[in-house]
């Protein structure tokens, strides 16, 4: 989980490292959510593809949905 309080609203390129990262879990079978996204990070994020990315499921208001999500997400993959 990667959390960040306080931080500046992405640029582009941020979004472009945020979309690496995602890839770069995928490739290696690991979840990536965000949680707790401003609505005007989330504004930047969408002009760069990032919710296309990760995906609609994998955003969520709060850090508790987040894992309650994950937590369900892994029962269903099993071991």
């Amino acid at each position: 989980m990667v959390r960040g309080r306080q931080a500046a609203a992405p640029r582009g390129k941020s979004s472009a490292k945020l979309r690496e990262l995602i890839d770069l879990a995928r490739e290696h079978h690991i979840t990536c959510r965000l949680a707790r996204v401003k609505p005007s990070v989330m504004e930047v994020l969408a002009r760069n593809g990032v919710p296309e990315a990760i995906g609609a499921d994998q955003i969520h208001l709060d850090v508790t949905e987040a894992v309650m999500a994950e937590l369900e997400s892994a029962q269903h993959r099993g071991p």
